[in-house]
């Protein structure tokens, strides 16, 4: 690696034999107070005047030795206050999450005094995915921000419990770790949203842990990381990134009404990252929203004609549709005795993702056969959360997935 400066412009260059990476990277640099390299597996971030610039640069090494040169003007200028961290092999996850971490209040009860109790529940639909996975055995990891506040150190403390690594959470002491009341009737769910800004539209797209997304089989998103600036540019720079290296990315567009100015500023920016999708889940309720189409499989032949390759709806108690270019299938749902919908449909797409990293993330290698295994995982993994309360906390285990299973007779089963 070779750092060039000459008082106006910061030069990144890996030379030798860097691989694939692209070799330079520039910077307008007027000036530079202090310096901090992290290098994390195949990826090299610099970091300039406590991030006031931020670069990085991907490189294939054969070997894990990697030499830092300088022209003098950093030498004679002593700048080598560094904190230099370099690690041998880089860590892998199956599934690389970004977007919202928030805290679901949900009802539980009425006080002595006549009024309604919420219980905090840790949430977020990105997060509920990853939990889902982590409790189905899989490795993870989450990006995105919280307030550097107690509600922000619950909900770390939370996905580290379940396994979920939380290198790539930033805190910020600037904004309120967002909150969102849900009521809940006859199981259902409506929400209201404290969010003005919420902690999880103020991501950066430099705060972006770039190395996680690397490292993964799956990229996984939804719409809420596009309703505001700066999480907006934050997603899409994890996107162009996913999509350089040829990682698997996975969407649920998660409509929340109440977070968008009005549905048509919603369908322009949930329609925008369709270019960059590989594999997506909508809802029965969504199909129209993003394509138009009322239909199910409509709905999907529209998504797949703009490129994607796999289209799963899922339609409530009646199960879920899969399509690709090459077959659809459905499969019927389970019978559950349903407490609360929280997380379900993250709970389901929990168990698609698992299902998706055992042919490690590989679409091509969906068969019609493995499609209808797919969807009875996905489907029992749904039907045991809603028999619980809350998201994150209703993530069911691999015993208790194939218990509902084997509830259903075999010949139903493919």
């Amino acid at each position: 690696m070779s750092l060039e400066y000459d008082g106006a412009v910061l030069c990144l260059s890996m030379i030798g034999n860097t691989g694939a990476g692209r070799t330079c990277r520039k910077a307008a640099c007027p000036c530079i107070q202090d310096l901090r390299i992290l290098i994390d597996g195949s990826v090299l971030e610099l970091f300039v005047n406590q991030g006031a610039i931020v670069m990085t640069s991907h490189f294939f090494p054969e070997d894990s030795r990697l030499t830092l040169y300088a022209d003098g003007a950093f030498t004679e200028n002593r700048l080598w206050d560094m904190n230099t961290r370099a690690i041998q092999s880089s860590e892998t996850y199956d599934v690389t999450a970004i977007g919202e971490l928030l805290i679901d209040y949900t009802p539980y009860g009425i006080s002595e005094h006549g009024q309604t109790l919420f219980v905090q529940n840790p949430g977020g639909a990105p997060a509920n995915v990853l939990a889902a996975l982590s409790c189905l055995g899989r490795k993870t990891a989450f990006i995105g921000k919280v307030g550097q506040d107690l509600q922000g150190e619950f909900l770390i403390q939370t996905l580290n419990r379940y396994g979920i690594d939380t290198q790539g959470v930033r805190s910020d002491a600037s904004v309120f770790t967002t909150l969102a009341f849900v009521s809940l009737q006859n199981g259902e769910r409506s929400f209201a949203f404290a969010r003005k800004p919420g902690a999880d539209t103020c991501l950066q797209p430099e705060e972006v842990r770039d190395a996680a997304i690397l490292s993964s089989k799956i990229l996984h998103f939804g719409s809420l990381s596009l309703t505001d600036e700066p999480s907006r540019a934050a997603t899409f720079h994890a996107l162009r990134l996913a999509k350089e290296a040829g990682i698997t990315i996975s969407y649920d567009p998660n409509y929340r009404a109440p977070l968008w100015p009005d549905p048509e500023t919603a369908v322009i920016h949930m329609r925008s990252v369709l270019p960059y999708v590989d594999i997506m889940k909508l809802s029965d309720e969504e199909t129209t929203l993003l394509t138009g189409f009322t239909d199910p499989a409509a709905a999907a032949n529209a998504l797949l004609e703009q490129g994607i390759s796999c289209v799963i709806v899922t339609l409530g108690a009646q199960g879920a549709y899969l399509a690709t270019r090459d077959f659809c299938v459905t499969e019927p749902g389970f019978s559950s005795q349903v407490v609360d919908t929280t997380g379900a449909g993250d709970s389901f797409w929990g168990g698609i993702l698992t299902k998706l990293c055992e042919i490690n993330g590989q679409i091509s290698l969906l068969t019609e056969a493995s499609a209808h295994e797919f969807l009875t995982y996905a489907n029992a993994v749904a039907a045991c959360c809603v028999e619980k309360r809350g998201g994150i906390p209703a993530m069911p285990s691999p015993e208790e997935v194939q218990q509902k299973i084997n509830s259903r007779p075999s010949e139903t089963i493919h």
